[in-house]
């Protein structure tokens, strides 16, 4: 990067990756995942992303596809109010900066 400014924004870029990823990390393990699948009579069934992601791609059912969905947006919800709009902002100004 040739320019002062970008290489600053890329620094900051950095600084709120680095934020966003260690608060996630340790939430990550007291977030419960899983979804209210239609199909269960026991309600809430606790899945893992990757089991929410899996089941969102092959299950036939549209309402167990949407149950999953659900379920991931805890993972935007969190990334939303922790960092995640400023780290889009600054890329983009440091884009601009290129």
């Amino acid at each position: 990067m040739e320019s002062k400014t970008a290489r600053s924004l890329r620094k900051e870029c950095t600084a709120i990756e680095g934020d966003l990823e260690s608060g996630f990390y340790f939430v990550r393990n007291k977030l419960v995942f899983g979804s209210n699948l239609p199909s269960t009579e026991t309600g809430f069934v606790e899945l893992s992303p990757v089991g929410l992601r899996s089941a969102m791609r092959v299950d036939s059912n549209e309402l167990v596809r949407k149950a999953c969905y659900q379920g991931l947006c805890k993972i935007g919800s969190f990334v939303l109010a922790n960092g995640f709009v400023e780290l889009v902002k600054t890329r983009n100004a440091m884009a601009k900066e290129l």
